[in-house]
């Protein structure tokens, strides 16, 4: 089997099975395959002054578990448009 050499932000596909960990007492995944993948960017191709961003997303310091830090989705959204405080 090939190993997989990780870099910090690099895209995967991974493949297999969830089961309950009893000595973690959580889920954990057991991989079947783990492939590297290039990244799927999304790009705006709404016109200037038609653009609006919406966020929904979790961080690290939500309950629900997140991989990617803030500074990141901050660098993200400032990507997708001009960001505008709503009255």
């Amino acid at each position: 089997m090939k190993s997989l050499k990780k870099k910090k932000g690099m895209w995967v596909k991974a493949r297999g099975s969830i089961q309950n960990d009893t000595f973690v007492r959580d889920l954990v995944m057991i991989a079947n395959d783990v492939n590297e993948m290039k990244p799927q960017l999304k790009e705006d191709t709404a016109p200037e002054g038609e653009k609006r961003v919406e966020l929904h997303l979790h961080s690290p310091m939500s309950q629900m578990d997140a991989v990617t830090g803030i500074g990141r989705l901050v660098e993200q959204a400032k990507k997708n448009g001009d960001m505008k405080q709503l009255p």
